[in-house]
């Protein structure tokens, strides 16, 4: 439930960044269908589940401990590779923390502002300076982190299969543990579209959200008792004439006692366009009759001279 009241409030707000991407609706509301069925059956089948591992784990440990052969046969063989690794790490650990490991404390200074950046008024005292240490990563001997890497890659070659089996241990307890939960996909990020109770559990909240959004249920809300209040009134066309009568009377007492938004009007800027585009024409006109008479003076100048010369 606690899982459900974070999702519900990342989605209020619209996170949806690190959920399942959602690319169609009718999809999504197809598969939201399936969340209550899946729920129950994935808690019922997981406890069943669960339980009948615990039994095999239980029995497997009482066949060893019955089997002495067995026990034999496993320290003999899986023990050495277990200390190994585990002394490996152990090793990686004190060099990197005693050896390689440096770090460098750095203070700097911070200016804060307690007042809000979208306050309108701003004022020089409310802001503070504070001092904040940070911590720089450094290394050290590198040349022997650098041959200490080579070799280590040799010997992860050869240790390489026991941290496949811990990393297959590990998913499978996982997938275990998190099988009668929807809200945890079993498959990774890139793949979480595969696994179809978590897309319905997502499918789900995302449908719930939108239909139980504060801000949109208020809104409706406020829209529909308006709505509700002008039908209760009744309003006929001669209220609505007499309001827009109202409304021009008080629109031309405020353009009297303000000259200046008169320009802002609809009606003085289509006048002010239509002023603009008859002076354009204006212009076009007489530049083009100032070329006309040009080129007929030319014309007849050319004539005059043709005739002298005859």
């Amino acid at each position: 439930l606690k899982q459900y009241q974070s999702h519900m409030l990342k989605y209020y707000r619209g996170a949806y960044d690190r959920q399942y991407h959602i690319d169609n609706s009718s999809s999504v509301l197809a598969k939201s269908f399936h969340y209550s069925g899946y729920q129950v059956g994935y808690l019922a089948y997981g406890f069943v589940i669960i339980n009948y591992i615990v039994f095999i784990i239980c029995l497997i440990l009482r066949l060893l401990f019955i089997h002495p052969l067995l026990i034999k046969f496993v320290v003999k063989f899986i023990a050495p590779l277990f200390i190994l690794f585990a002394l490996k790490h152990v090793i990686v650990y004190c060099l990197t923390r005693y050896f390689f490991f440096h770090l460098l404390k750095t203070t700097t200074t911070r200016t804060v502002q307690e007042h809000q950046q979208s306050s309108i008024y701003y004022t020089p005292d409310l802001v503070t300076h504070s001092e904040h240490q940070q911590y720089l990563f450094s290394l050290e001997n590198r040349h022997v982190y650098f041959l200490f890497v080579y070799f280590n890659f040799f010997f992860d070659c050869f240790l390489g299969i026991i941290s496949c089996v811990i990393r297959l241990f590990k998913s499978t307890i996982a997938i275990i543990l998190y099988m009668p939960r929807l809200d945890y996909s079993i498959f990774g990020r890139t793949l979480e579209q595969y696994d179809v109770g978590y897309t319905s559990y997502i499918s789900y909240i995302y449908v719930e959200s939108i239909h139980t959004h504060p801000i949109l249920v208020s809104f409706t809300q406020i829209v529909y008792m308006n709505i509700l209040k002008q039908r209760q009134e009744k309003i006929t066309d001669c209220d609505r004439r007499k309001q827009r009568i109202k409304y021009r009377w008080l629109v031309a007492y405020t353009l009297l006692k303000n000259l200046s938004l008169i320009t802002t009007r609809k009606h003085s800027r289509k006048q002010r366009q239509l002023s603009l585009s008859c002076s354009s024409n204006r212009t076009i006109t007489d530049t083009t009759t100032t070329t006309d008479s040009v080129e007929e003076h030319n014309t007849t100048r050319s004539f005059s001279l043709r005739v002298g010369d005859i």
